[in-house]
């Protein structure tokens, strides 16, 4: 599996536990649209763009329960 295909995962993941893509577009300045590309496969983000996607997801920690 690639790197893209990782990454693509761990963010669906991560809005599926609750994170808006929204919040993300806006910490990582990803535009929403493009997240909803990458996410739904239609794209591939530009290297720059995974790397601060991958930096920001690797530091999201989701609760599970409380």
């Amino acid at each position: 599996m690639g790197q893209q295909e990782l990454i693509r995962n761990k963010l669906s993941e991560v809005i599926s536990a609750g994170l808006s893509a929204a919040s993300i577009s806006k910490v990582t300045n990803i535009s929403n649209v493009d997240l909803s590309r990458f996410k739904n496969r239609q794209i591939n983000l530009i290297d720059s763009d995974l790397e601060k996607l991958q930096k920001y997801l690797e530091l999201t920690q989701i609760p599970i329960s409380i």
